[in-house]
C-alpha cells in the first residue's frame, strides 16, 4: 500500500477480498507499527537535520520564550545566593532538567509529526474525491 491505513481500515479492506478479519487485523497492526517506526526515524532525522541561515527547526511561543527568560533570572539569581559546594549541585540540576525538556521536545515533535501524517492521509486516501481504496 502506498498511504498509510490504520489497522481497521486493511482489516476492511481485506475483508472485502474475502481474508480473514483478525488475520488481516493483526497484519494491519504489524504494519502500523512499522510505519509508526520509520515515520519516528524520519521525524528524527529531520528535527536534528542542520538548517541554513541560523533559522531554528521549532517556532517557539512567546510564551515558552517568557519562560526561558524567566528561568535564567531565577537561576542566575539562585546560583548567585548558593553557597560554593551547592553551586555544582545546582548546575548538574541545570544540566539534567536541559537534558529532559529536549527529550521532551524531542518526543513532542515526533508525536505531531506522525499525528500530521496520519491526519494528511486520511484526509487524502479516504476523501471521496481521492478514495486510493475504492
Amino acid at each position: 500500500m502506498k498511504l498509510m491505513g490504520t489497522p481497521t481500515k486493511i482489516a476492511a479492506i481485506g475483508e472485502q477480498v474475502g481474508a480473514d478479519k483478525d488475520k488481516t487485523m493483526t497484519c494491519g497492526q504489524y504494519y502500523d507499527a512499522g510505519m509508526v517506526t520509520m515515520l519516528k526515524l524520519i521525524a528524527t532525522k529531520d528535527l536534528h537535520e542542520p538548517v541554513n541561515d541560523g533559522e531554528e527547526k521549532i517556532e517557539w511561543s512567546k510564551k515558552t520564550c517568557k519562560a526561558n527568560e524567566r528561568t535564567n533570572e531565577l537561576f542566575s539569581m539562585l546560583s548567585k545566593k548558593l553557597p560554593a559546594d551547592s553551586k555544582r549541585l545546582l548546575q548538574d540540576f541545570d544540566e539534567v532538567y536541559s537534558c529532559k525538556s529536549a527529550f521532551e521536545t524531542e518526543d513532542a515533535f515526533i508525536s505531531g509529526f506522525i499525528a500530521g501524517f496520519r491526519y494528511l492521509m486520511g484526509e487524502v486516501a479516504y476523501s471521496d474525491e481521492l478514495n486510493f481504496y475504492k
